[in-house]
C-alpha cells in the first residue's frame, strides 16, 4: 500500500523551444569545455558493509572524505582513496547522535552537521569528539527556523514554509543565529522560490497522500555555501532595461557585507501551457505504477498552474560553490541532452572560465578538496561516487 510523502524527479526536461537560450555559454570559446578525469570512486558497500545509501553531501581535505547520507546512522569517513575509515555520530538525539543529517561544512578545524529533525548543529573537533550541540527551532512562537549552514560566528537559517505558502511570498529571510541559538541579523532576503509543488491524491477507502514533484518553471532562489564556511553565495533572476531577464550572483561575507556581485546572461522565458502540460506528462509516464495509477496529467498540471501562474524556465536550475572560490552552475536539462549534466564555472574577477559535461548518468553532489564529486546508480539502485580532476582548468 502507497502511504506517505513521496519525492520523484526527472533528469529531463520537454521544453525544446527553449534549448538554445544558453547555449553560447555552455558552448563558446567564452566557455570552452574542460576535461575530467577520474580520480577515485566509492562504492555503496566495502568488504559486506553497507557505506552508501543516499548521499546528499560531500566535504574533502586532506584529512579524508566526509559524506553524509540522511539513511547512514552518522557522517560516513572515507580516505583519499576512497576506502572506508568509519562512522562520525551515531543513530539517535542523544549528544553527537542524528536522526537526519541534512547539511555540514568545516569552521577552521571543526565539523558541523545539521540535523533537520532535530532542529540542531553539532560540532566536532578535528579528532572528531562531539564538543557542542545547538538548537535552532523557534523564531517566533509559531515559526519554524531550521539551520542550513555555518558561516564564520553565524549559523544561517531559513524559516520553515510550506510549498503553497511560498507560493504567495516573494522572498523569505536568510536569518543570522549566534551559538546560543538567538537570532541576531537578517543577512538577506532571498526569493522563495517554487522547486517543489505538492499534490493530494486520494483513493477510496484509502488515507490521503501528498506527493512531491519537482517545478522547473520559477526556480529562482539558489543558494550556496562553501565548504570552509567563510561565504555564502546568493542567485536570483532580475531583468535590465530592454526587458531581458539574467542572473545576479551576489557573495556575502559572515558580517552579511557584500563582497562581490554579478550579472550573468542566462535567461529566463515564459513557459507556454503546452510546456506545462508536456512536463506534467513525463513526470507521470516516469512514476512509479503505483502513482501512475492515481496521477492523472491534468491534476499535475493544474498543480504548477495555480502555483506559478506566469511560469517560466530558467537557464540554471542548480549552484555549488568551491573552497578556491569558483561557482559552479548547473544548465537545466533539456531533453536534447538527455541525462548529461552541464555546469558552467564562474570565478570572481575571471568571469566564465569553462564549463564541464558529465559523463552519462552522472549527477554533481559536490565540488570541494579541488575535486569535483558527482552520484550514479546501478541496476540496482545502488549509489556510487566518484571524484573528478579537471585537468584542463586554467591555472592548473
Amino acid at each position: 500500500m502507497l502511504r506517505g510523502v513521496f519525492l520523484f524527479a526527472v533528469a529531463v526536461s520537454p521544453f525544446g523551444s527553449a534549448a538554445a537560450q544558453d547555449s553560447d555559454l555552455f558552448r563558446s570559446s567564452a566557455s570552452p569545455q574542460l576535461k575530467l578525469t577520474l580520480g577515485v570512486e566509492i562504492q555503496s558497500s566495502v568488504n559486506g558493509t553497507t557505506t552508501l545509501a543516499e548521499p546528499r553531501q560531500i566535504l574533502a581535505s586532506s584529512s579524508g572524505i566526509y559524506i553524509l547520507d540522511p539513511l547512514m546512522p552518522g557522517v560516513t569517513r572515507f580516505d583519499r582513496q576512497g576506502e572506508w575509515i568509519g562512522t562520525i555520530g551515531e543513530k539517535g538525539e542523544g549528544p553527537g547522535e542524528f536522526r537526519s543529517p541534512d547539511s555540514m561544512g568545516w569552521l577552521s578545524d571543526t565539523l558541523w552537521v545539521v540535523d533537520r529533525d532535530l532542529g540542531r548543529l553539532s560540532l566536532f573537533d578535528r579528532d572528531m569528539v562531539h564538543v557542542n550541540s545547538v538548537s535552532f527551532r523557534i523564531v517566533t512562537g509559531t515559526t519554524l527556523a531550521m539551520p542550513r549552514a555555518a558561516v564564520g560566528p553565524w549559523v544561517l537559517s531559513l524559516p520553515y514554509i510550506s510549498a503553497n505558502a511560498k507560493a504567495r511570498e516573494d522572498s523569505v529571510p536568510l536569518l543570522a543565529f549566534d551559538r546560543g541559538g538567538n537570532v541576531r541579523d537578517t543577512l538577506a532576503w532571498i526569493a522563495g522560490g517554487r522547486s517543489t509543488v505538492s499534490v493530494t491524491i486520494t483513493r477510496q477507502g484509502e488515507d490521503r497522500q501528498v506527493v512531491s514533484v519537482r517545478n522547473p518553471f520559477d526556480t529562482r532562489g539558489l543558494m550556496a555555501h562553501d565548504p570552509q564556511s567563510r561565504w555564502v553565495y546568493i542567485g536570483t533572476w532580475g531583468t535590465d532595461s530592454n526587458d531581458k531577464s539574467y542572473l545576479k550572483l551576489v557573495k556575502l561575507a559572515a558580517d552579511g557585507d557584500t563582497v562581490n556581485a554579478a550579472e550573468l546572461p542566462i535567461e529566463r522565458v515564459p513557459a507556454t501551457g503546452g510546456d506545462v502540460r508536456a512536463h506534467a506528462r513525463r513526470l507521470r509516464d516516469e512514476a512509479p505504477e503505483l502513482l501512475r495509477q492515481r496521477l492523472s496529467v491534468s491534476t499535475l498540471t493544474r498543480a504548477f498552474l495555480s502555483q506559478v501562474p506566469d511560469p517560466s524556465i530558467s537557464g540554471v536550475d542548480a549552484m555549488l560553490a568551491s573552497e578556491e572560490g569558483t561557482i559552479w552552475l548547473r544548465r537545466t536539462m533539456w531533453i536534447d541532452e538527455a541525462a548529461s549534466e552541464r555546469w558552467l564555472a564562474f570565478r570572481w574577477h575571471e568571469g566564465l572560465v569553462g564549463h564541464v559535461v558529465l559523463p552519462m548518468g552522472e549527477s554533481m553532489l559536490a565540488t570541494t578538496g579541488g575535486m569535483l564529486w558527482s552520484i550514479s546508480h546501478d541496476a540496482l539502485g545502488l549509489p556510487s561516487i566518484k571524484g573528478w580532476s579537471v585537468t584542463s582548468y586554467p591555472g592548473n
